[in-house]
C-alpha cells in the first residue's frame, strides 16, 4: 500500500510574500493581483489570508447599501443608553427598535464612524505586519498533538 504524499499549496515563501502584498493594501483588487500572479483563485488567496488571519472581509450591506445591525445590537443600544436592564425588550420587532434607537441615541457624526473604521482596519494591518517581522507563523494543529478528533 502506497503512502499518499500531502500536496503543497502555498510554499512558505508564496505565504510570506502573498500576507505582505494583501496588509501594504488590503483590498479586492490586491487579492485579484496575487491571484493571477500566483495561479490560484481569488477564492484560494482569501481561504489562505483567512487562514493566516490579515484578511479583512468586506462588511455585510443590506439591499440598500446600510451596515447589517442585529436586534440584540439595538437592544444593547438602548439599554446602554437608558441605563437600565429590558429583558423583554429583544422580544420587539427590529423596525420597533431602529425607531427607538434613532429617537434615544443621538446620531454618529458620520465622520467619527468611518474613522473608527478605519482605525479597526489599519490595527488588524499592523498586527499582520508585526507577525511577519517576528517571523511567526500561525500554529498548525496535527493528529499527533494529543488532540482527539
Amino acid at each position: 500500500m502506497a503512502i499518499a504524499k500531502k500536496v503543497v499549496n502555498y510554499t512558505d515563501e508564496q505565504v510570506k510574500s502573498m500576507v505582505a502584498l494583501y496588509t501594504e493594501n488590503p483590498n479586492a483588487d490586491t487579492v485579484k493581483k496575487i491571484a493571477d500572479d500566483m495561479g490560484k483563485t481569488t477564492r484560494s488567496i482569501i481561504a489562505k489570508l483567512s487562514r493566516e488571519k490579515v484578511y479583512i472581509a468586506k462588511p455585510r450591506t443590506t439591499k440598500s447599501g446600510a451596515e447589517i445591525v442585529s436586534k440584540s445590537d439595538l437592544v444593547k443600544a438602548i439599554e446602554d443608553h437608558l441605563d437600565i436592564e429590558i429583558p423583554t425588550l429583544s422580544k420587539a420587532g427590529k423596525a420597533d427598535l431602529q425607531r427607538l434607537v434613532d429617537a434615544l441615541v443621538p446620531a454618529a457624526d458620520p465622520a467619527q464612524v468611518e474613522q473608527a473604521k478605519q482605525d479597526a482596519v489599519t490595527d488588524k494591518v499592523e498586527r499582520a505586519k508585526a507577525m511577519l517581522t517576528a517571523d511567526q507563523s500561525v500554529p498548525t494543529v496535527k493528529q499527533d498533538d494529543g488532540i482527539d478528533f
